[in-house]
């Protein structure tokens, strides 16, 4: 019992998987834990140190597909007596990799961001733009309301006049055409 001390997030983190993998890796059989009643009354699993360490073997075995002297003496990465066998220029190759990377996403995200400078400029050209024709709009539509109002004082002014054209000119015109005349000047154009 005093072999198995690794809980979950552990073992996750050893082998380097998720707890959906540990989950998987026991039902496959691949790692045989104990199930423990927890402080909070449920189960949970704890798992032997060496069937973690074999795990993480055959996880490796699988990844290269052969043993490493590391493997045959039986340690293990991270543990004294492990050797890595890596070359130095594999190291280095990865390490370039990895700043190579680190470099492009930084210099991707420096395109980016002077994209949406560019964009905020021309954004900010095109409010001003805007805010002007808004401007010279307010205006004519200010206008166009006091062109409005004068039209109506003007048409009011001239129907309380024509009854009074209609009295003199009565006598010289036909009834119809000036009841048509009346009818025509009395509607509201607005």
């Amino acid at each position: 019992m005093s072999d198995y001390i690794l809980k979950v997030p552990q073992v996750c983190e050893l082998l380097g998987v998720s707890r959906r993998t540990i989950t998987r890796y026991i039902k496959q059989g691949k790692l045989k834990p104990r199930k423990v009643k927890s402080r909070s009354g449920g189960f949970e699993y704890i798992f032997s140190k060496d069937d973690v360490l074999k795990r993480m073997a055959a996880r490796r075995d699988n990844a290269t597909g052969h043993k490493t002297r590391g493997d045959r003496t039986g340690a293990t990465p991270g543990t004294p007596g492990h050797i890595d066998y890596k070359s130095k220029s594999e190291t280095t190759q990865s390490d370039t990799r990895r700043q190579d990377t680190g470099q492009a996403e930084k210099g991707a995200d420096k395109a980016v961001i002077d994209t949406l400078k560019d964009t905020t400029e021309v954004l900010k050209e095109q409010l001003k733009e805007k805010d002007g024709q808004i401007k010279n709009l307010s205006g004519q539509v200010s206008e166009l309301i006091e062109r409005n109002r004068e039209t109506n004082i003007l048409l009011r002014d001239f129907q309380a006049r024509l009854p009074m054209l209609e009295n003199k000119d009565s006598e010289a015109e036909d009834p119809e055409k000036k009841s048509k005349l009346k009818r025509i000047l009395t509607k509201r154009i607005f």
